[in-house]
């Protein structure tokens, strides 16, 4: 009895052949389709973004090797090397000069010609040939060179000639506008011997600062005290920026304030490997500062104007106890001393400088008005931002008369 029963009710169950079943079964799975289908295109998409993603940072990696190559494996001179791109402070740009430069003329020791035409000054297509590192000053000119246009006197000095120990003379101490940009025989100080008859020794050197001038006064004064000269230091207003620097042409000296005091620092010089010191500054993302470059925004612009004002005050410090140095020494010496202020076109020399050596009582020659009243174009009295033969005929013409003016001439 039970058995019918059940049977019955079994039978009583509506009838579901295969086909329903598979079609029931499509159903469900068309309604899970949109789910699977959303959950594919994210993956999809997180996959295409991961790609571009890897694309962008192989193409930067790429990009910064061809650009690291061109800046420090290629002998070619392309326009990516730019120093003021990369250097973030002011010694990084001469260290990024002399690693981008292909051409070494300039550099002390080198011994490289003048080979892709920078310069149309003969001297300076051999620049360094009178030239001798020097462990405090970095490099100073050495006697008795006998190679054309670099002549160099027993004394050191640029002539061609030599000078006795005794008698009076002018010593004059400066940068490359004492050096001068000619041949020995025709120097602004050959040109001031001549017209005064007077022994004067060229005791200029290219690049120098105020901290090496006076170094190298402090250096030669005392070899001729006594013998009633007359010492001549020469400035440009670039030489006040350079005592902030440790390098510049080479490795150079500086100065730092302690309580009020100087302290000279030349550990970092050695006079046997000079040019060591140019290794590549630490690592940066080059690519990033090429480009900011190129946008018109060189980080070491950037740097020079936030730090106008600390770099500006430095210089002013360290300028005003170098001039007291030097009234010191012509006071313990009691010798005649004058600073003679060169011109250049469009960088005028510095008041406040100058006011600080009328405080110390230090005679000033300013020469930057002698060569405008000639009323001659620049190019004729500058080549290279240097005064030519005829430029410096005009100043050695000016500077006589001034020191005869103010009693510095005898």
């Amino acid at each position: 009895m039970s058995r019918g029963v059940g049977t019955r009710e079994i039978s009583a169950l509506p009838y579901r052949n295969s086909s329903a079943i598979r079609n029931e079964c499509k159903l469900a799975d068309n309604l899970e389709l949109p789910k699977q289908v959303t959950i594919s295109s994210r993956r999809l998409r997180r996959f295409k973004w991961l790609i571009a993603g890897a694309s962008v940072v192989v193409a930067l990696v790429l990009c910064e090797l061809l650009l690291r190559y061109s800046l420090f494996g290629s002998s070619l001179e392309l326009g990516s090397q730019d120093p003021e791109f990369y250097a973030r402070d002011v010694d990084e740009v001469w260290v990024y000069r002399y690693l981008f430069s292909a051409n070494k003329r300039w550099v002390v020791g080198a011994g490289q010609t003048d080979a892709g035409g920078e310069t149309q000054i003969e001297f300076y297509k051999r620049w360094p040939t009178s030239l001798v590192p020097d462990a405090e000053l970095g490099y100073v000119r050495k006697p008795n060179v006998k190679v054309p246009c670099h002549e160099t006197s027993n004394l050191a000095t640029r002539a061609t000639h030599d000078y006795a120990a005794g008698g009076r003379k002018i010593a004059f101490f400066g940068d490359s506008f004492v050096e001068s940009a000619a041949c020995s025989s025709d120097t602004l100080t050959a040109k001031i011997e001549k017209m005064t008859g007077i022994d004067t020794l060229n005791y200029g050197i290219g690049g120098y600062g105020l901290d090496q001038i006076f170094l190298y006064f402090q250096r030669v004064a005392p070899t001729l005290a006594g013998s009633h000269s007359l010492f001549l230091v020469g400035l440009i207003e670039d030489d006040l920026g350079r005592i902030l620097l440790k390098v510049r042409t080479s490795p150079k000296p500086y100065f730092t304030i302690v309580d009020g005091k100087l302290v000279l620092h030349t550990d970092h010089i050695h006079a046997d490997s000079l040019n060591d010191y140019y290794q590549k500054p630490p690592e940066r993302f080059y690519l990033y500062y090429f480009l900011r470059g190129r946008l018109g925004y060189p980080v070491y612009r950037s740097m020079l104007n936030d730090t106008k004002d600390a770099r500006q005050q430095a210089t002013y410090a360290l300028s005003q106890l170098l001039i007291r140095q030097f009234a010191q020494m012509r006071q313990q010496g009691g010798f005649d001393l004058a600073f003679v202020i060169f011109p250049t076109p469009g960088a005028p020399f510095d008041e406040t400088i100058i006011s600080m050596l009328h405080q110390q009582n230090i005679p000033v020659v300013d020469l930057q008005g002698c060569l405008r009243k000639t009323e001659l174009p620049d190019r004729q009295l500058y080549a290279e931002l240097h005064p030519t033969s005829l430029g410096n005929n005009f100043l050695a013409q000016c500077l006589v008369q001034n020191l005869g003016a103010q009693g510095l001439l005898q």
